[in-house]
C-alpha cells in the first residue's frame, strides 16, 4: 500500500522516479503554532538530504518570523522581526521581547546605581551591516539607601535597528544577548537567538510582530 501511494504521488507531482529515494511528506497548517517555523530554521540542512519533499498545507505564504520562547526562572524571551522578508540595503527593526516574573526587572541604557544595560553581539550574523540596540523610556526603582535603578518590569520589547548590507547574499540574524534581571538579588544571562530572513525583491511586513515592535518604539 505504501509503495503504491508513493508511486501515485511521485507520478502525479512529476517527481523523478527512484525507489531508493525516500519521499517525505508534511501535512500541516503552515504557521509557527504548528511548529513549521522549526522546519524553516533547518531548511537549508534538510535540502541537503537525499530525499524528495512534499508539503501540503494552508496559511501565510511566508510564516511569521520569531524565535521560539526561551525560559528561565525569572523570564521568558524571544526575538521577533517586523518583516517576514527583507531586501538588500534595507533598514528595519527586530525586537528582544521579554516577559518578566512579578517583582523582577531588567535595565535601561543608564541602569542607575546598580545593574547593567543589555548588550548585543551580532558578530555571528550574516548579511548585516550594522545593529543598534534602543531603549524604551524606563521606570524608576528605589533600591533603598538612596540608591536608584532604571529599567522595566512585566513586559518590555527592546527595539534593535538592523541595517542589511547592500551586497548581502543571505540574511541570518544571530544575536548573543547579555542581560541582567534583578529583584532582591540579580541574575545575569547570556542567550542566543537566530533568525533566517528570506532575501527578496519586495519586503513583506509581519502585521502582528510590527504591532509589538510599535509598542517598544512608541516609548523611545
Amino acid at each position: 500500500g505504501k509503495l503504491l501511494n508513493k508511486k501515485f504521488l511521485v507520478e502525479h507531482l512529476n517527481f523523478s522516479i527512484d525507489e531508493s529515494i525516500p519521499l517525505i511528506g508534511i501535512i500541516s497548517r503552515l504557521v509557527s503554532q504548528k511548529g513549521f517555523d522549526l522546519v524553516g530554521n533547518v531548511l537549508d540542512e534538510l535540502m541537503l538530504l537525499d530525499a524528495q519533499w512534499l508539503v501540503l498545507g494552508s496559511g501565510s505564504a511566508v510564516w511569521s518570523l520569531e524565535t521560539a520562547w526561551q525560559t528561565n526562572l525569572q523570564t521568558e524571551h524571544r526575538l521577533i522581526s517586523e518583516f517576514n522578508a527583507v531586501t538588500k540595503g534595507q533598514q528595519f527593526y527586530v525586537g528582544f521581547h521579554i516577559k518578566l516574573k512579578p517583582g523582577w526587572h531588567s535595565y535601561w541604557s543608564n541602569p542607575g546605581d546598580a545593574g547593567f544595560a543589555p548588550q548585543v553581539d551580532y558578530s555571528l550574523s550574516q548579511g548585516i551591516e550594522s545593529v543598534e540596540l534602543l531603549y524604551p523610556a524606563p521606570h524608576r526603582y528605589e533600591l533603598g539607601g538612596e540608591l536608584l535603578a532604571y529599567g522595566y518590569e512585566n513586559v518590555v520589547v527592546y527595539p534593535i535597528r538592523v541595517k542589511i548590507s547592500p551586497n548581502a547574499e543571505k540574511v541570518k540574524i544571530h544575536f548573543k544577548i547579555h542581560f541582567l534581571v534583578c529583584e532582591k538579588t540579580c541574575v545575569p544571562y547570556q542567550v542566543e537567538h537566530v533568525l533566517d530572513l528570506p532575501l527578496t525583491q519586495t519586503a513583506e511586513v509581519d502585521v502582528e510582530n510590527q504591532k509589538l515592535m510599535q509598542y517598544g518604539l512608541e516609548q523611545l
